[in-house]
């Protein structure tokens, strides 16, 4: 039977094994030209019952039976995915188990990671413990364990440094964010990828709150339509993993939530960072500068907007570049969180706890939005933007009162 994981970050990594699985003899000289798309990486099926099993591949060193011990049979089998999955067949990859999570380190040519695994887990787990324990105190929100929803595991995939990163999207011919070397990848691969240059706690945890929430928005969407099938007597539908519900409708509110959530989980760690206004030191110097430049959002332009109108908007703006007005967004949207949840002696938290169960249920956009806040129906109603106009300046209250919070802690 799984146990509720231990909430105190003290006691380090809980259910971590840690296996060192060489993928490749080792890295070629140089990056070899983009190949045509990679097919998808082999799926390995399930152990069945116990004693039916498959056997690891003998460069696997399993400290006990897998058929005894259903849950480290399914850590072998995410591992094995890994090992085999192309894109990844020309990196020296360390495999690390921190259920739910899968973690996959580049190691140098002597076969030994640099401890960022090891970092990796803990943020990864202190997220994992943090978001459940907001939802269920913000929210009312009894989430379940990742390992009871069919022991999910969310795959990592730490490249030794931006370079690694860049080569490896090169070859797999997917994109890359210029100004980010680590992102949670949504659809099916549903893998946190991340450069080690630079990587903190912080990062990691936020990444985790993403993924998290995906799996979490398919578990309830999921719910939701296996009982309204039933209802109308109609064969239910599995729920794939690109459905537009999984993903918020509120740009800002997918980034305040991985904030706060992030900078709740990795204040405890060694290598955490910590200051009295709660917010990283990154966040409150944007904040900082686009007051002082007067290039930040008005909250109009972006309460009900997806990344996508965001984005649109910003070329509107078109006196900045994306990454400038995208970074300046993502502070503001930790103020906004900041504000609903907390602000004003909790004057919206109850409408607030309404919007995030709204949320995790994979059911978002304008109407539940205002519904959550007990508003009219219609943006455009006087009543609704005079409520705009009063969260817009206890915004910028709870953004000067945190400024001034961080430079008194100095």
């Amino acid at each position: 039977m799984n146990t509720e994981p231990d909430l105190s970050f003290q006691r380090g990594l809980r259910r971590g094994v840690g296996f060192g699985v060489l993928l490749a003899a080792g890295c070629g000289g140089g990056s070899p030209p983009a190949p045509p798309a990679p097919p998808p990486a082999p799926v390995v099926p399930a152990p069945g019952p116990a004693g039916e099993a498959a056997a690891p591949e003998p460069d696997v060193t399993v400290p006990f039976e897998t058929e005894k011990d259903p849950v480290l049979a399914r850590t072998m089998r995410e591992f094995e995915n890994l090992r085999l999955d192309p894109t990844l067949a020309d990196l020296r990859m360390g495999l690390h188990g921190f259920r739910p999570f899968v973690v996959a380190e580049e190691e140098g040519t002597d076969g030994k990671g640099d401890g960022t695994a090891a970092m990796a887990g803990e943020a990864l787990l202190a997220a994992y413990r943090t978001l459940r324990g907001f939802l269920k105190d913000a929210a009312g929100m009894e989430v379940p364990l990742l390992e009871d929803m069919g022991d999910q595991r969310i795959r990592v995939v730490l490249f030794a440094d931006d370079a690694s990163f860049i080569n490896w999207h090169r070859r797999a011919n997917l994109e890359t964010n210029r100004s980010s070397t680590a992102y949670y990848q949504m659809g099916r691969s549903r893998w946190i990828l991340a450069s080690k240059e630079g990587l903190r706690p912080l990062h990691l945890a936020r990444l985790a709150t993403f993924a998290l929430l995906h799996h979490y928005g398919r578990h309830f969407v999921q719910e939701d339509d296996d009982a309204m099938a039933r209802e109308g007597g109609k064969p239910t539908e599995t729920v794939q993993w690109e459905d537009n519900r999984l993903r918020s409708s509120f740009w800002w509110f997918e980034r305040g939530l991985a904030g706060h959530v992030g900078w709740l989980a990795q204040s405890g760690l060694a290598g955490g960072e910590s200051n009295p206004a709660g917010m990283s030191r990154e966040t409150l110097d944007c904040l900082r500068t686009a007051r002082e430049r007067r290039e930040a959002w008005p909250l109009a332009e972006y309460l009900f907007e997806d990344k996508g109108g965001v984005k649109y908007r910003s070329k509107i703006r078109g006196s900045m570049e994306w990454e400038t007005l995208a970074a300046i967004h993502g502070a503001q949207s930790q103020v906004l969180f900041r504000t609903l949840l907390e602000g004003e002696v909790g004057r919206w938290r109850e409408g607030f706890g309404r919007l995030l169960r709204n949320e995790v249920r994979g059911r978002s956009g304008q109407i539940y939005f205002l519904e959550s806040f007990g508003l009219p129906k219609r943006p455009k109603d006087p009543k609704v933007e005079a409520w705009i106009r009063e969260v817009e300046a206890a915004c910028l209250r709870t953004e000067q009162f945190l400024l001034a919070l961080a430079g008194a802690g100095k």
